[in-house]
């Protein structure tokens, strides 16, 4: 349930980012659905690709959206890198910058 809560923040926070950055509805559904479908998969190859900077790679945005995965299965972080309190530390920055980079483009915005 906590993992559902997070994650729905920070695709709601991913999704205003980009509707306020790309002015093409169309685009950003696409973008966000490459996102939720391939994100993860994404993050797990450039884990493994590049071993040895795991410490850096571990924490990119798009190993956040596994934090579902890795609150319901703890086995799960010796695939994403990161305990779970790093992980509800992480999405929760993620969520707050999001936002916040978010809201001045959206305010800068011609409507």
């Amino acid at each position: 349930m906590l993992g559902t809560v997070i994650y729905s923040f920070f695709i709601i926070s991913l999704e205003l980012l980009l509707i306020s950055f790309v002015k093409v509805n169309a685009a950003v559904i696409g973008i966000c659905l490459a996102i939720g479908f391939f994100g993860a998969s994404i993050s797990n190859v450039l884990l493994s690709v590049f071993s040895n900077l795991n410490r850096i790679i571990a924490w990119n945005p798009l190993n956040m959206i596994n934090i579902m995965n890795q609150l319901s299965h703890p086995n799960y972080s010796r695939f994403t890198k990161l305990t779970n309190s790093q992980f509800i530390i992480g999405n929760m920055i993620y969520t707050t910058l999001f936002l916040a980079i978010g809201y001045f483009i959206f305010k800068k915005r011609r409507v």
